[in-house]
């Protein structure tokens, strides 16, 4: 491998954790390696993720259709949206500690990609492109369901998508009522096809929170989640 590129553990605990385990394991490689690692023998993730983007959201979409017979179309929408959402994939791969098998160039490694939320959220995305293409639509299904069992039913009953800036004003202004909250766009990066923004989000002119997403919106949202959850954790 490029010397450029940072090594990752071994695999084989990756697959316990997913629950599933590869025939073709050179696809669970490639679900791993970022855009910054990617050179001629190693391609990046990309291609998966765009992959898994539709698996997954035609999954959701079964899921809800099948399990909520009574749910009108505009209610699924949302919920779908939630269940999709990047902070939602964010947290899934934490929970199958992704971050620790991603292959990344050393530029990405030393700016602290592997805690990054668009990466981590991306490398779901193309975990489950590999699967699908590995294990049909079947395997993909159940890994799908398995990983959002844990938040479901809370995304559920809030009726899908989080609005995490609303929420967030909503906060502040219980604190101060006529507060001052801005949001900025700080930095961009990637190829026109695929740009990830970088946000912040200051409370009185201080920044309380900084995020990354696929859209300046995504971006703006994921500050203000991380700043709700800086001021949960600081309580």
């Amino acid at each position: 491998m490029n010397e450029n590129v940072t090594n990752t553990p071994n695999i084989g605990q990756l697959q316990k954790n997913i629950g599933y385990t590869f025939l073709n394991e050179a696809l669970l490689q490639e679900a791993l390696t970022h855009s910054s690692a990617a050179d001629e023998q190693h391609q990046c993730n990309e291609r998966l993720e765009f992959l898994g983007d539709a698996v997954l959201e035609l999954v959701v979409s079964e899921y809800l259709f099948i399990s909520y017979k009574n749910m009108d179309e505009g209610t699924m929408t949302k919920t779908r949206a939630g269940l999709v959402y990047e902070t939602t994939l964010f947290n899934i791969a934490n929970d199958l500690e992704l971050g620790e098998y991603l292959v990344l160039g050393r530029g990405e490694e030393n700016s602290g990609g592997r805690t990054k939320t668009s990466i981590l959220a991306d490398a779901v995305e193309a975990v489950v492109g590999a699967i699908y293409l590995d294990g049909g639509f079947t395997k993909a299904r159940k890994f799908v369901l398995n990983m959002l069992e844990p938040y479901k039913e809370e995304i559920i009953e809030q009726g899908g998508y989080n609005d995490y800036k609303t929420r967030l004003q909503e906060i502040l202004q219980s604190i101060k009522k006529n507060c001052t909250i801005k949001y900025m766009i700080t930095g961009q990066s990637g190829p026109d096809h695929a740009k990830l923004y970088d946000a912040a989000v200051s409370f009185e002119d201080k920044i309380i929170g900084i995020g990354h997403g696929k859209s300046k919106k995504d971006a703006e949202q994921d500050a203000a989640n991380n700043a709700i959850n800086n001021m949960q954790n600081n309580k």
